[in-house]
């Protein structure tokens, strides 16, 4: 008992700060998991957005690669059906030009 009261006069004892120092370590070894935790749930929250993100414009990319094909599709049967009438040729076509000086 005399050395018990020697130590609560000077401090703490000995007992007392390895009880407090375990149960800081103990809270700190919480907080990292909790924090850790929440890190992983923001990353795969964030992962999650993305991937929808490049659904739609998976999505929007098949879309817009359906109308170019039906667009060539449409040009292409267009091109075949529709003959098209040959201009006559203009004999005097260089004078037409504006660099030729006319005489």
């Amino acid at each position: 008992m005399g050395q018990k009261l020697v130590n609560q006069m000077n401090g703490v004892s000995k007992q007392a700060y390895n009880q407090s120092y375990t149960k800081l370590i103990e809270t700190i070894r919480l907080m990292d998991q909790r924090i850790s935790s929440k890190a992983d749930d923001v990353v795969l929250t964030m992962v999650l957005a993305h991937r929808g993100e490049i659904e739609n414009l998976q999505q929007e990319v098949n879309r817009i690669h359906k109308i170019v094909e039906d667009l060539q599709q449409t040009h292409a049967d267009n091109v075949h059906s529709i003959p098209l009438k040959r201009q006559k040729r203009n004999k005097n076509w260089v004078k037409l030009l504006p660099f030729v000086q006319k005489s």
